[in-house]
């Protein structure tokens, strides 16, 4: 009887993640993740992070997870086999903070190029690093490894926003054509319930009666910006939308609480902290740093430039940090970071250096399986009509729904549906069944949810 390799088991009923791949390509990440985890565990239906993103058989879920397969597969070369034990099961328990916290740790552990550095995981108990970083002439840094989970107020924009997608869609007409965006102000205590329901029986009236062009309003406080139904698709991807199915787009933004930006030093100082009373001043024998994963909401340039001035306060916490590096991930088109390429994943990162701290000998290389490393921000806007929204920090959310039509003359007939990454799922109505167009058979294809990044960036939107 032939034995199922650990890629075979990845590969079952999943879209290949990987444009040209081969097996080789995947095979070490596929192991370590079944050997980690166990096949039975991945498999088990389950509210586990972990679990539910098995479960998921588009490329976006597996390119996540091979991301973490090769950062598991890098970190079994450097740290035995109890230790790793020790891991999965700190990333199999049931607690979501005590988990992405781990995830973030392992991540941010096989990010770090091998080819001259050597990384151990640190498991003991009440630790004041997770990383241990060697290079050839001995230890080189530590690192403490802190995840920022979106925030409260970050999921109750998500909950507004879902709460009005599903009032606007359901009170639109069945041919309904129509784009919209709702920009929120900045909120420092959630709405009223009898402020929500108002808010969106009022934009879902304004849908409802949209008339075909551009048009902006304001509902209180709120402004909406509504445009005809567009949505540019690749070349070989332009079928015509149904005559009689709607076609919407909807877009949600809100402004970010300042809280977000405490939330960002106070994960700074626990590190300090912990780093102060193991008696690592830093700098000393080795550098101190500290790995921060940033939500979407928080973005590169503000959290720059609120470590600067962490910094610039030059108090005696502050000074048991030497440097800073800075990560989050985002899901982009290709043509966003380079014309031509295979890109999705966009992993951007900074490392800072407190100012008179040492350096490190060798420069920091990180590398990646999937997608591009970049220290430049990408620019992120939401487009309807002549309307254009930059979205800088803030909480965003968008949803769309269409359907395609493929008439044929005999009932057979091939088509190519893109989307998932610009938040519109997009279904297949095919007709010409015995010279039929009035029937036929409606197909959804297995892309990316319209939602979030699990692991990488959890919280984080798919951009458009």
């Amino acid at each position: 009887m032939t034995e199922i390799t650990p890629t075979a088991i990845f590969l079952r009923n999943r879209v290949p993640p990987l444009r040209g791949a081969d097996e080789d390509d995947i095979a070490p990440a596929a192991d370590a993740l079944i050997s980690i985890f166990g096949a039975e565990w991945l498999q088990t239906p389950g509210n586990h992070v972990l679990q539910r993103l098995w479960a998921r058989p588009d490329w976006l879920a597996g390119q996540e997870l091979l991301t973490l397969g090769h950062a598991l597969h890098r970190l079994r070369a450097t740290n035995p086999p109890n230790k790793l034990a020790a891991v999965a099961a700190q990333l199999k328990r049931d607690d979501d903070n005590n988990v992405h916290g781990a995830l973030w740790e392992v991540l941010c552990g096989g990010m770090i190029d091998p080819a001259n550095r050597r990384v151990e995981m640190n498991s003991q108990g009440g630790k004041a690093f997770d990383l241990l970083v060697n290079d050839d002439d001995g230890v080189a840094f530590r690192v403490s490894c802190k995840s920022l989970l979106p925030s409260q107020p970050s999921r109750e924009a998500q909950r507004d926003a879902a709460a009005m997608w599903t009032e606007t869609r359901a009170g639109l007409l069945p041919s309904a054509r129509v784009s919209l965006i709702v920009v929120d102000p900045p909120r420092t205590k959630p709405r009223s319930p009898m402020s929500r329901q108002r808010l969106r029986k009022a934009v879902r009236e304004l849908a409802r009666r949209y008339a075909g062009e551009p048009t902006s309003t304001q509902v209180g406080a709120t402004s909406v910006w509504l445009a005809p139904y567009h949505l540019a698709r690749p070349a070989g991807h332009e079928l015509p939308l149904h005559p009689e199915r709607s076609a919407i787009y909807f877009a949600h933004f809100r402004s970010h609480h300042p809280n977000e930006q405490v939330r960002f030093r106070s994960k700074l100082d626990e590190a300090a902290r912990k780093y102060q009373k193991a008696g690592f001043r830093g700098g000393d024998d080795a550098l101190n740093l500290v790995a921060v994963r940033l939500p979407v909401e928080i973005d590169m340039a503000s959290a720059l430039l609120a470590l600067d001035r962490w910094w610039e306060a030059s108090d005696e916490l502050s000074r048991c940090v030497d440097g800073v590096l800075l990560y989050r991930c985002t899901c982009v088109p290709p043509r966003v970071v380079a014309p031509a390429s295979e890109f999705v994943l966009h992993h951007e990162a900074q490392l800072r250096f407190r100012p008179g701290a040492g350096r490190l000998t060798d420069p920091l290389h990180l590398s990646l399986p999937i997608g591009a490393t970049s220290s430049e921000p990408v620019a992120f806007a939401a487009r309807v009509g002549p309307f254009e929204l930059s979205l800088g920090e803030g909480y965003f959310w968008h949803r769309g729904e269409e359907t395609r039509w493929l008439r044929t003359d005999d009932g057979t007939g091939t088509a190519t549906l893109s989307g998932g990454l610009d938040g519109v799922v997009s279904q297949l109505f095919m007709t010409g069944f015995q010279g039929d167009h009035t029937t036929g058979l409606v197909m959804t294809p297995r892309l990316p949810p319209v939602a979030e990044l699990l692991i990488l960036t959890p919280g984080s939107v798919v951009w458009a």
